[in-house]
């Protein structure tokens, strides 16, 4: 008997527990579609406001672009590029450089140009260079036309040589017509033995060839050294002594 009461009290626990489950299942399924269903929601809304957002921005692409004013155009035109404008600053320090060293080499060449050595070098050379053309013209005539043979006598000499030409021209002029030969003289070589460059005063040795053709006659070719003592005039350097320099002696 007892077993019997306590039958139909455990049936209805258990159909009582059942009904229990089922009900928090179907609780919990419906918890989770709402859930489901707000997710999607809250994902269309995102979706709605991206696409609004994106319908309102204006496309950078197509929108035109605001005109630069001139003070920016300016700026841009002298930004130098980054190696072009170290290729301008190279240059800039090349002319620098370039203008330095003319001003040096100009301030040497003046010193150079003003120094004394420089100066008696230019001395030395027009001293030689005026000898021998003196020892040409003093060696060079021609009966036929002596006065200008003489004339070059004159232009060659100062001093005590030219005065001595003057008085004697005349002499010299008939001692040449009566020769009736002619005379022309080249410098194989000559040399500056002394120059006073405050005295004005140079020795030069110059070595003579004078080639001499009598009328009707061959030319015969005469060697000779002549010690010339030239005098700085304002006309250059001209003949003020003249003697002859003899060979030494053979020795026996």
């Amino acid at each position: 008997m007892t077993a019997t009461t306590d039958e139909p009290a455990q049936t209805a626990a258990a159909a009582t527990e059942a009904a229990a489950t089922e009900t928090a299942a179907t609780e919990a399924g419906a918890a989770a579609t709402a859930a489901a269903e707000a997710g999607a929601a809250e994902a269309a809304a995102a979706e709605a406001g991206a696409a609004e957002a994106a319908a309102a921005e204006p496309d950078l692409a197509e929108a035109p672009q605001p005109a630069r004013g001139a003070d920016e155009v300016g700026e841009a035109q002298a930004r130098p590029a980054g190696r072009g404008g170290g290729l301008r600053r190279g240059l800039v320090v090349a002319v620098g450089l370039a203008a330095v060293a003319a001003v040096v080499f100009g301030a040497l060449w003046a010193f150079a140009a003003t120094s004394p050595t420089l100066a008696l070098a230019r001395d030395r050379d027009a001293a030689l260079a005026d000898a021998r053309q003196a020892a040409i013209n003093l060696n060079t005539l021609d009966y036929r036309n002596v006065a200008a043979g003489l004339d070059l006598w004159q232009q060659s000499s100062t001093g005590e040589v030219l005065a001595e030409f003057q008085q004697n021209r005349d002499q010299y002029a008939k001692l040449v017509q009566e020769s009736r030969r002619t005379t022309v003289a080249t410098v194989p070589d000559a040399a500056v033995t002394e120059l006073d460059e405050h005295a004005g005063v140079a020795r030069v040795l110059v070595a003579v060839d004078v080639t001499v053709t009598p009328e009707g006659q061959a030319p015969a070719v005469t060697r000779q050294r002549l010690q010339m003592e030239m005098t700085r005039t304002p006309a250059g350097w001209k003949t003020s002594r003249l003697s002859p320099v003899r060979a030494p002696a053979a020795a026996d």
